[in-house]
């Protein structure tokens, strides 16, 4: 789970990142929130759910812990702002998604 862990909160900072320079319709926008989809859903169909929680600054995804280089340390801290700035701990995913309209 830890090269998935570092991808999911890489691909997650991504999106977050490009959600604030383009429109959702953006194609990098999409794309990126395409393959976001489909590794959530490849973890969810072998662990049955996929929980990212933050603890301080540190993630965790299905309670392992997630380690990362101090090259991402730019996406790392952007998700963890935007976590803070909306009171998140932990975020829940407990089925499979169907469409990128999960997401955005």
């Amino acid at each position: 789970m830890s090269i998935e862990g570092k991808n999911i909160i890489t691909e997650l900072g991504i999106i977050l990142k490009q959600a604030t320079f383009h429109n959702s319709n953006n194609a990098a926008v999409l794309n990126s929130i395409e393959d976001f989809i489909k590794r959530i859903n490849s973890i969810i169909e072998t662990e049955g759910i996929l929980k990212i929680n933050l603890v301080g600054d540190i993630f965790y995804l299905n309670n392992t812990l997630v380690k990362y280089s101090t090259e991402a340390y730019g996406i790392t801290d952007h998700i963890i702002i935007e976590f803070k700035k909306r009171d998140l701990g932990t975020v829940a995913f407990i089925k499979k998604l169907s469409d990128r309209k999960s997401v955005v």
